[in-house]
């Protein structure tokens, strides 16, 4: 009788031990799971727009959205992923892009803002060129009141700077950094996207020493 019942339980302890890793595997796969509200769109729908997901090596897969905008990338592997929308022309997600990680369990709440989008476009010329003449490599900040500077970009060969694809509202600032030895009488400009892009949003340089060198000898009579 001891006999049979230490076989029993070494037949049982032997499949629990057998079960046991697909119990683990089981509980390593969690979802990633959000929504999507559609604020660019008249009527708001937010179904069927794709959802794409990342890992480190690439691509990994993509969703598309349900009628009410959620979306699931079902039984993911532990570790870090990157959750991004696809979105049609005119409209932009925000934020851009939403970190996942699923190391300890479900990544849930990964949700987006789909708005309007409109650019900023603007050139930074002046300082010690001709009248006129952009300057290459100078950097120029986008400001939100709400999150302060929200990107950063530098000049093209020829002055002139771009921000693309931001979300249409007020509040927000551009600034340029002058470099060494420039200044601007105007060095942040507010901006608008409400009603569209934002264009000619320029900034002019002058050197930093014309004015006061004009200012210390304007008093003086160099004839006499």
């Amino acid at each position: 009788m001891k006999k049979r019942v230490a076989l029993a339980s070494l037949t049982l302890g032997v499949g629990l031990v057998a079960a046991l890793p697909s119990v683990a595997s089981a509980r390593s796969y969690d979802p990633i799971a959000g929504t999507l509200v559609n604020t660019c769109q008249s009527g708001g729908n937010s179904a069927n727009f794709w959802i794409e997901l990342w890992n480190d090596e690439g691509h990994v897969t993509s969703v598309a959205t349900d009628a009410d905008g959620g979306y699931v990338f079902e039984d993911r592997n532990p570790g870090h992923y990157t959750v991004k929308p696809a979105m049609p022309a005119g409209c932009g997600a925000v934020p851009a892009t939403r970190e996942a990680d699923t190391t300890d369990g479900p990544a849930l709440g990964i949700d987006f803002r789909m708005v309007a989008v409109h650019d900023i476009i603007g050139k930074v010329s002046g300082c010690a060129g001709a009248a006129g003449a952009g300057i290459a490599g100078v950097t120029v900040n986008l400001v939100d009141g709400e999150d302060g500077i929200v990107d950063s970009t530098e000049t093209t060969h020829d002055g002139y700077y771009f921000f693309q694809w931001k979300e249409a509202k007020d509040g927000y600032t551009v600034e340029v950094l002058p470099p060494a030895g420039c200044d601007a009488a105007e060095p942040v400009r507010p901006v608008d996207l409400t009603n569209g892009d934002a264009v000619d949003v320029d900034f002019v340089l002058a050197p930093i020493h014309a004015g006061s060198l004009q200012s210390l000898f304007s008093g003086f009579n160099f004839g006499s």
